[in-house]
């Protein structure tokens, strides 16, 4: 977690996410430290059909696999070194192969301390 001007923001290294405004008081106290950022699979989008209000942040990403789940998508996708499983409407284009933005809903993260794996909020 780094400080840039008077915001925060998540540097994983293959990419880099800003924490919202309303989240950083909370979260300053801990610019330096080597954090675990959390999101849950239905809090990462296809960018064309984020819903409304949400305070995104878009990541490039690889698609590995997708699964038709019905009524969503599970696409999972990699960010260099990073994996993990977006939940996304199921009008998305992305297939296996492609290379995708996905949008982080900052609004739902959380942030782990990397050494004891407890919230920091």
């Amino acid at each position: 977690l780094r400080e840039s001007d008077d915001t925060l923001v998540v540097d994983a290294g293959d990419f880099s996410v800003g924490i919202p405004s309303d989240k950083t008081e909370t979260y300053r106290p801990n610019a330096g430290k080597d954090v675990i950022l959390g999101l849950r699979p239905e809090d990462i989008h296809d960018p064309k059909w984020t819903p409304p209000g949400i305070s995104e942040s878009l990541v490039n990403a690889g698609v590995g696999v997708t699964e038709l789940m019905g009524n969503e998508v599970f696409v999972y996708a990699q960010s260099g070194s990073h994996e993990y499983v977006a939940r996304v409407d199921p009008r998305t284009t992305a297939q296996v192969g492609d290379q995708i933005q996905v949008a982080f809903n900052m609004n739902n993260m959380h942030l782990f301390d990397r050494e004891t794996k407890v919230s920091l909020a």
